[in-house]
């Protein structure tokens, strides 16, 4: 009995589909869009093939097909791989199903696999992903424009959804009948609808009615998103007055003012002065912390209608302020996460040009992550004068107060600090405003900024490369996670993945050595042989059984192999049978010490599995 990788073929494909009959029930559909329909292991002895269909909540489900064609369902432990659902006619297979499923979830052999396709073969093979997923998605017959038109509105007026949830073919002829031009007519009837609706409200609002007009404005919201044929800036002006005196202030209804204010902007600029009115009104009736989210557009709509830039505006930033802002920060990523450098925005700020100040955020922890009831928040300030200095703004959301702090010289430009980050607020409807081409500009100096906070490792030899490696504890994500990419690149000229597994194996028997090394405290001791068990998994050149039983037996013997070690020496031996099937004979001698030994039942378990297993290769 041995499992294999093997490609799925025509007819395992059309088992599947016909077995599963799965189907799109919104875009991102987790139960269909991870299907594997490209291959899965397959055992020639039994004439099992099974491969992965979804997850939930740590279960992982797969079928089976057998060799005289049945197919069934198998869930198993996401992680342990052991069985919640196996069809009775499979139990007495239990054992052999499991290896193939562990085999299936091994990444190292996964990627072995994947590896050996040809750039075409892989090509080819994405075409059949993409072909079956599409025939997971629903169809609607569209042979008309009044077909498109009741699917549009089926949809909510959202082209969007449609792309991503119907099938090709109905997105195709949808797209026939249904121009640009007309979809946005289309839309605006709709809107014009809605607006109408809102505007038969009594002037007098009911709680209810509170509820049913912000739905509205929700509604209004959604059909702007994608573009209307005109601004219907009167009846629209209209309705934004008569909802704002009847007391309406709901997310929904000022959602729909950003909304509208950016639609008219981006698809419609030679109409930008009709909204003249509605800038007035704002500016005179809408500046309280209740439309505090609107101010960014208000004061888009001041420099479009009236040339007016007055107060904090949004700009990207130069060359100039980049290196200002790197000299002064000096930023070098310790870790992946590392949040002093994560958070600093070497795109984008705000800029007052009375006072000549710059100002953009460097450092955010939400109490999401920081769980003390404060929303960490810093920002550098540089001004036309050339100083640069830190501010921190922490928001105390539990005793409703701020933590502001700025460096002493600079005290008298609180106040309007304290502005410019509560314009800064909105940072992310800027982000939404700009252009797609501005945008990949803006990611790519993004890019290469933190490229340059990542670290740097100078690499002209193997020599080099093998220092690197030790440096960082042999571990390959380390250099990932924290080194810019030229270092990686040139760390991938000389560290093929057979030179990586030496070197790991290297390292992995340095390890060994000191967990029997007299000079090394209790703690320390536990650490490196977790942290050996560890590269293990990651992959050596070899097994070092002997060299490894003797650190077991060392830390037995020094009562030092406690409960959560006899843990990873059980994760050491399922990953010890799961990467050297062939190699089982080997770990008598560690089988046999845990036997007499250990008092983890998980441990002993695996103990037992192990032994089972080679009384059957005899």
């Amino acid at each position: 009995m041995a499992f294999e990788f093997k490609l799925s073929t025509d007819e395992i494909r059309k088992k599947m589909f016909d077995f599963i009959k799965p189907v799109y029930k919104n875009t991102w559909d987790f139960e269909v869009g991870y299907i594997n329909w490209i291959y899965g292991v397959y055992d020639s002895e039994s004439g099992f093939f099974i491969t992965y269909v979804n997850s939930k909540r740590g279960d992982t489900k797969y079928v089976l097909i057998t060799e005289n064609g049945d197919i069934l369902y198998i869930v198993a432990d996401s992680y342990r791989h052991t069985f919640f659902e196996i069809p009775k006619e499979l139990t007495q297979y239990s054992d052999i199903i499991q290896e193939g499923i562990k085999l299936y979830n091994n990444e190292k052999a996964k990627k072995s696999f994947e590896s050996s396709f040809s750039s075409e073969q892989e090509e080819y093979l994405n075409e059949i992903t993409e072909n079956m997923r599409d025939k997971c998605r629903p169809a609607m017959d569209i042979n008309s424009l009044d077909d498109a038109e009741k699917l549009l509105e089926q949809e909510n007026f959202n082209y969007y959804h449609i792309c991503h949830m119907y099938n090709k073919n109905t997105v195709t002829n949808f797209d026939k009948y249904m121009s640009d031009k007309k979809m946005r007519t289309i839309k605006g009837e709709k809107y014009k609808a809605i607006i109408s609706k809102i505007s038969a409200y009594n002037d007098m609002l009911s709680e209810e009615d509170y509820k049913y007009i912000s739905k509205d404005f929700q509604q209004a919201g959604y059909l702007i998103d994608g573009g209307i044929d005109d601004t219907y800036v009167d009846v629209t002006f209209e309705v934004i007055k008569k909802a704002y005196f009847c007391g309406v202030i709901s997310v929904g209804y000022i959602d729909f003012i950003s909304k509208y204010i950016k639609s008219c902007i981006k698809l419609l600029p030679d109409k930008i002065q009709d909204l003249r009115p509605i800038l007035d009104f704002i500016n005179e009736n809408m500046r309280s912390e209740n439309f505090k989210s609107l101010d960014f557009y208000r004061k888009e709509l001041e420099k479009l209608i009236y040339q007016k830039t007055e107060g904090f505006q949004f700009v990207c930033t130069t060359d100039e302020l980049r290196e200002k802002m790197f000299d002064f920060l000096k930023p070098e990523y310790k870790s992946k996460y590392d949040l002093d450098v994560t958070s600093i925005n070497w795109t984008t700020g705000v800029y007052d040009k009375e006072s000549g100040i710059f100002l953009t955020m460097i450092y955010s922890v939400s109490d999401g992550i920081a769980r003390c009831g404060v929303n960490y928040r810093s920002y550098i300030v540089i001004t036309d004068d050339g100083n640069i200095f830190k501010v921190d703004n922490n928001d105390e959301y539990e005793k409703r107060t701020y933590d502001f702090r700025i460096p002493k010289q600079y005290e008298t430009l609180t106040d309007i600090i304290k502005k410019g980050i509560e314009f800064y607020g909105n940072a992310y409807e800027y982000s939404r405003y700009l252009s797609e081409d501005i945008g990949k500009k803006l990611k790519a100096i993004h890019d290469a900024m933190d490229d340059r906070c990542h670290r740097n490792f100078p690499i002209n030899c193997e020599e080099d490369a093998y220092a690197l490696f030790a440096l960082v504890n042999f571990n390959i994500y380390a250099i990932l996670e924290t080194y810019n990419k030229k270092t990686m690149s040139n760390f991938n000229k000389f560290a093929d993945d057979n030179k990586i597994m030496l070197w790991t194996g290297d390292g992995y028997l340095q390890l060994l050595k000191e967990v029997t090394d007299h000079t090394v405290a209790k703690p320390k001791r536990c650490r490196i042989f977790n942290y050996a068990c560890d590269l293990f998994r990651r992959g050596v050149n070899d097994t070092y059984d002997k060299q490894f039983l003797k650190a077991v037996r060392y830390m037995y013997k020094k009562r030092i192999m406690d409960f959560h070690e006899e843990n990873i020496l059980k994760g050491y031996i399922d990953k010890y049978v799961e990467t050297y099937p062939d190699k089982l004979k080997n770990m008598i001698p560690l089988i046999k010490f845990v036997e007499a030994h250990a008092e983890n039942k998980y441990l002993k378990e695996s103990a037992e599995k192990v032994k089972n297993h080679l009384i059957k290769i005899r």
